[in-house]
């Protein structure tokens, strides 16, 4: 190999990149509601449950039973957590307007990744701590309070303890997540190695920037979904977990960044170039999981 004895010239950023389609916040965009107050959690009521059915005496004769309660008045609550970005550049060369830039140009590119994964398994600095997230076996209700608030919600499975084939998985997942979620329709969550297998079974199709069921279902396609189910341990070679929740919302703050005099690590003699924002995002009612082979 023969190398040039000429000075190869830095160029900057060169790469275009891409958005992949179908994730998260191609299905949810997120928005920053007013104020502030939303960044230390919030809790919200969901519409859950639906109507009934009843008699008229005048038509049967017979007097009605007592209408009873259809819907649920259950608080929810979710709990912020925040992305963050860094670079470690040396103090004494690098222009700190620049290092800036790329720090925050690196966290709008990777933040969905890191939502996603985030809203999968709930670990945030290795710790189980964002609720609600999809991946649970466990209810999480906080009760310090004069009244509960249900923080994470156990995922029914709705297959049992063996995969199921594609179509069988899919219609017991939309079947169980609309006898619950009557008025709406939901979100399928699905990670990557799911989606081939769904596709060649003909049990999706693109409808516009969204891939959808034949029910209608919105399927949300996160590269950062782990492939794990409600009891954290990985799906068995050749399956894949699939949760369907109601419609989510997501709320994002505002991009963080730090003055140079804020970011020097002294042990290290470092700058440490960091841009953050917090997120909040929770799901509306129904949470139900399946294997499904592929």
């Amino acid at each position: 190999m023969v190398l040039s004895n000429l000075p190869r010239q830095y160029v900057d950023d060169p790469i275009d990149r891409q958005t992949k389609p179908y994730g998260l916040f191609d299905v949810i965009p997120p928005t920053t509601p007013p104020g502030s107050h939303w960044l230390a959690g919030v809790e919200y009521q969901p519409l859950c449950g639906g109507g009934g059915t009843t008699i008229d005496f005048c038509v049967t004769g017979s007097a009605p039973a007592s209408k009873v309660e259809t819907g649920d008045r259950t608080m929810r609550g979710a709990q912020p957590f925040t992305v963050y970005a860094e670079i470690d550049c040396s103090p004494q060369a690098d222009v700190w307007d620049t290092q800036i830039a790329r720090v925050t140009r690196m966290l709008m590119e990777n933040e969905q990744f890191i939502a996603e994964k985030a809203l999968w398994d709930g670990r945030a600095a290795n710790l189980d701590i964002v609720y609600p997230h999809l991946a649970a076996n466990t209810a999480v209700v906080d009760t310090r309070n004069a009244f509960a608030v249900t923080l994470q919600t156990a995922a029914v499975q709705v297959s049992g303890s063996n995969p199921a084939a594609p179509a069988r998985a899919l219609g017991l997942l939309e079947q169980a997540g609309y006898q619950c979620y009557t008025a709406g329709m939901g979100l399928i969550h699905a990670p990557l190695i799911a989606i081939p297998s769904l596709v060649n079974q003909g049990m999706l199709y693109r409808d516009g920037s969204q891939l959808r069921t034949i029910n209608g279902s919105t399927i949300v396609a996160g590269a950062g979904y782990q492939n794990t189910g409600p009891d954290g341990t990985a799906a068995p070679p050749n399956t894949a977990w699939l949760y369907f929740t109601g419609q989510m919302f997501i709320y994002r703050g505002a991009i963080r960044t730090f003055q140079r005099e804020e970011s020097l690590d002294r042990n290290v003699n470092t700058l440490k170039a960091i841009a953050e924002r917090t997120y909040v995002m929770g799901w509306d009612c129904c949470h139900f999981a399946v294997l499904v082979s592929i």
